[in-house]
Order: C-alpha cells, then structure tokens, then sequence
C-alpha cells in the first residue's frame, strides 16, 4: 500500500509538472507567436522620412559621384547621381540633405524665364523674388509658391544666400529666408559646377549679384555670366526654383533614379480638377501639361507645336499688330479660335480670359504688367512668366514686347526669350482651359503615364 501510494505521488507531480510546463510552452511560444507579429505588423506603419532613407549608411561615398557627408549634413556631388525627387508635377533634384534632416530641392529643368528686376540687383526687391514667393499686399505675387501641391505641408523657410559674389567664389555671409530661392554660386560649386547634375547646359538665374552691380547667373556651358542688363536693355533668364522640404516628409515609394523618382505625394486623382501644374494629360490623341487648375477649368499647353500632315505648321502671328486678336483674319488668335478649334471637341473647352499686356521697357519688364489687359477666347497661348515654357523650344507666346517695332515675345530654338517680329512664321503651341469635372479614367499624371480623361461629372 505504502509502495501504491509512493508511485501515485510521483505520477501526481509528474503530472503538475507536465501541467505547467505545458502551460509555460504555450505562454512563451503564444508570446513570441504575438510580439513578432506586432513586430511585422506595425513594421508596415513606421513611416519612413526622405532624409534617412536617403542618408543611410550604405549610400554614403568618399570618392566619385554620390552623397558625401557634408558637416551634420549630406550633399550630392558629381553628374552621375540617383537624386531625383517627384512632386508637384515636376521632376526635382536633391541637392542636400541639412543638419536638421531638411530637404533642399532644386527643379530638374527651368520652369519659366523672366527679367530679374528693373535697377535693381537685389534678390529680395527683384522680380523673380515676387514670382516665387508671396508677397503682401502685391498683386498676382507668388504665382510658383501658389502652382505648388499643397506647400504649407510640406515647405519649410528656405535660407537663400544673396552675398555679393566675385566669379567663382564658395562664401556665403548674408542670407535672406522665404519659402522659394534659386541655387547660390555657393551650392553650385559644391556640387561639382560644370561637372554636376546642375549643369544642364542652359540659361538659369543664380541669388547672387556681382561687385558689378549685375546679377551672376549659369550660361549654357555651365559656367558663370553677369550680363543681366545692359543700358536700357534687359535680359530674361530661365527660373530654377529651389524650395526646402520639411525634416519630417515621409517617403512613399521611390528609389531616386530618373525612372523611379523619390515620391512624397499619395496619388489620389479622380477629376481634372483635382490634379496639379506640371501633370500631364492624354487629350484629342495627344500629349498635354496642366499649367493651371481651377474649380471649374483647368489650363492646358500642348507638349509640342501643331503639325499639318506631319510637317510643322508654321503662321505668321499678325500681318498687322502684335496684339492677341479672335476677330482679325490675319490674327493667330483668329485661326486658333476657328479652324483649329473645330478639330477640337468644343463641348470640353471652357471659354475664358487669355492675358495679353506688354513686357518691355515701357512696362519695366514687370510681368505682373501682363495681367493689365485680356481678351476672352477659348483658345490661346503661353504669356511671359508662366509655367513650362521651356518644354518645347520655337513658338511664340501671346505677350507683345516692343509696340512700335511690332515685335512679340518667342522661345527661340535655343530655349530663349526672343523679341520676335508679328509678321514672322513661327511655331504654334496652342493652350486650353478644359471642363475642371472631366474624370479621371486611368494614369497618375506622370509624363510616361499620363491622365485619361473620361466624361463630365456632373
């Protein structure tokens, strides 16, 4: 009995024991199975900021071209360098990464051209400053700020250096903070000058003036220039935006490669109105960029000059005047308005106002002197200082420049701003205001993958 009872012990404690380590078994492994689930499972919200992707470890080089540690930041160095940035419809590059984890962005290619200013050598008093940034109390100001997707979410205060600078020069001493500059000699030096992704071998404004009391900017073989005026002549140069995004700008998806862009912006379009300047859309079986988005209407600009049996179709802009008409026969705005637009399904276009006042001396080369006269037509052209004008080079925008030698303002061949006269045949690169409600059918508005438009939504 006593031996009966002795193995009933052993088999209760074997038992209590088998008990307990089974339920340690299932705790352990129960909280494994949950932590390393929550592990993976949060994994997927964890947001991933632009600047440590960008600046971890394996990304950082010592020699060639790439992201070299710069202070307590980074900067890109050399031509051949995987920093691209897509955001509001247009392709940046990245040209830092800041001690604080900011962003600093310059745009891919120049996205307007226009006079710095009129006797003045400053960044903060020119016309490119009123362009960019909003000013208060000044009419049509800010026109780039007011074309980008939602700034005030992502823009921070951009230090812009406006030292005056001799040729070639790396310092920098005085700044001056707004949410839009250009690119300092300073920082295109650092990034290699001539021998770097800045050099795109075109005209483009930097912030800096010379000892001359002349504004230093990047001709097209990449090297420096201060010829901004001379006597009563002015010079228009092309506008390379440079914007700061903020430390905390979440990476969407993206490797940084001219094919696969960094994307900081969720892709969320369903109509036209809804879209961004700088987008692209697939419209009458061509190629089309949006240049301005209304509730009602958004402005569009071919992506090239209009063909006749495949050959460039070239008109004279008047035979008289150098002002934008719809009445006059002999008037681009005539043909524009008539015989091109019954190729066009009316039905989509939205009649609106084309802005048509001078740009010359007489004006000061103001742009904002554009906006001082209209005329109503469904369909126009670029006027001076609008987005993407550099897109396509050879026609003329709608701008008339000096009234007694009837000349109006061109992008000539080489990408520049020419004076033209009304009588000479050029390109035609016509522009639109399309119904805002047209939806949105497929595309994400990039230039390899434009928006289809379906009907109107009513």
């Amino acid at each position: 009995m006593n031996k009966k009872s002795v193995i009933q012990s052993i088999y209760f404690y074997i038992l209590i024991f088998n008990i307990v380590f089974i339920v340690f078994l299932i705790g352990y492994y129960g909280y494994r199975t949950v932590h390393y689930y929550n592990l993976e499972h949060n994994s997927k919200n964890i947001v991933k900021t632009l600047s440590e992707t960008i600046s971890k470890d394996e990304n950082i080089v010592y020699a060639g071209d790439g992201l070299y540690p710069d202070g307590d930041g980074y900067r890109f160095i050399g031509k051949n360098v995987n920093n691209y940035l897509y955001y509001s419809g247009m392709m940046w590059r990245i040209v830092k990464i800041n001690d604080d984890k900011s962003i600093t962005l310059i745009t891919e290619e120049n996205v307007s051209s226009l006079v710095w200013g009129y006797e003045t050598n400053s960044f903060e008093n020119s016309y490119i400053n009123e362009w960019l940034n909003v000013k208060e109390g000044v009419e049509n100001s800010g026109y780039f700020y007011n074309h980008l997707s939602n700034p005030d979410n992502y823009l921070v205060n951009e230090n812009i250096c406006v030292d005056v600078m001799k040729k070639a020069e790396s310092k920098c001493d005085k700044t001056y903070s707004n949410k839009v500059g250009l690119i300092s000699i300073k920082d295109y030096l650092a990034a290699g000058g001539t021998d770097s992704y800045l050099n795109t071998n075109s005209y483009f404004w930097t912030s800096n003036c010379s000892e001359a009391n002349k504004v230093w900017y990047v001709f097209n073989k990449g090297g420096f220039n201060n010829l901004s005026s001379s006597g009563d002549n002015y010079y228009s140069y092309g506008v390379r935006p440079v914007i700061t995004l903020n430390a905390k700008t979440a990476l969407k998806s993206g490797s940084g490669t001219v094919d696969d862009p960094y994307i900081i912006e969720d892709f969320n379009y369903t109509k036209l109105n809804t879209t961004t300047a700088g987008q692209y859309i697939t419209y009458n079986n061509l190629l089309w960029r949006i240049v301005d988005v209304d509730k009602d209407k958004t402005k569009v600009v071919l992506e090239d000059t209009l063909k006749s049996n495949d050959e460039v179709l070239k008109k004279s802009f008047s035979t008289t005047t150098n002002k934008y008409s719809i009445d006059e026969y002999n008037n681009i705005g005539y043909y524009l308005n008539n015989s091109y637009l019954n190729t066009l399904n009316s039905s989509d276009l939205v009649e609106s106002l084309w802005y048509t006042g001078s740009y010359n001396t007489d004006t000061k080369f103001d742009y904002k002197n554009i906006y001082s006269s209209n005329v109503s037509a469904r369909v126009g052209l670029l006027h001076m200082g609008e987005l993407f004008m550099h897109d396509i080079t050879g026609y003329s925008t709608l701008t008339s420049s000096n009234d007694y030698e009837q000349t109006v303002i061109t992008v000539n061949d080489e990408g520049m701003i020419y004076s033209e006269l009304n009588d000479t045949e050029i390109s035609i690169r016509p522009a639109i205001y399309l119904n805002g409600n047209m939806n949105i059918t497929s595309g994400n508005g990039m230039k390899n993958n434009p928006f289809i438009l379906g009907g109107d939504s009513k």
